[in-house]
Order: C-alpha cells, then structure tokens, then sequence
C-alpha cells in the first residue's frame, strides 16, 4: 500500500482535474497526499512548500529588464523564489492524522 502521495508542481499534473482524480483515490483510502496545491475545491494537502507567485514574477521582471536593457545575461545574478511551508490542519483531521507540536511550529502557515 501507500504511506502518502507527493504531489510536484509540474505544468501537467498542477491542474484542477488531476488533482481531484488523485484526491478521489486517496481520500477514502485515508492516504494523505502532500505538495504544491493547498486547496481545491473540495480537496486539499496536509501540507504543502509553496512559492509566492507575484513575488516570482517581479523578480523575474527585474531580471528581464536588465537583460533587454543590455546587461550581458552572464553577468545577471541567479535569484530564487523564497519558499513557504503551508499546513492544511483540517485536512490532516479529516483524515484522523497527528502532526507533531515540532512540525506545526516550523510551518510558515497553518490552515484551520
């Protein structure tokens, strides 16, 4: 059997539709499922490390902008999206599990 489903965030599988088929196998099977989206509709993750996507895009504006203005794209720093680990605590009861005080308390963001 299954201990729980890592969901990637990945352009094909990040949808709506792929996450319900995914959550209608796990949900009565009680297997948690655990990545990228929080909530769905109906359906959600126990957890999920998350990027801000406005925060993405600025960033990826900025560098963008000193490339087109003639900044060799060598010479442009790397730059990351800061992560952020979510918590969907109702889900987590929904599916009778317990999460340790350790582990809450390193959430960026718990969901009630």
């Amino acid at each position: 059997g299954f201990d729980a489903i890592l969901f990637l965030a990945e352009p094909l599988t990040v949808t709506p539709d792929a996450f319900a088929v995914l959550s209608k196998f796990s949900e009565p099977r009680r297997i948690p499922i655990a990545g990228a989206i929080i909530n769905e509709g109906d359906y959600g993750t126990i957890f999920g490390v998350n990027i801000d996507f406005t925060s993405t895009g600025r960033q990826a504006a900025t560098v963008a902008d000193k490339i087109l203005k003639g900044t060799d794209p060598g010479l442009v720093p790397v730059v990351s999206s800061e992560n952020f680990f979510q918590i969907n605590y109702n889900i987590v009861q929904k599916l009778g599990l317990e999460l340790s005080e350790t582990i809450l308390n390193q959430a960026d963001e718990i969901i009630r």
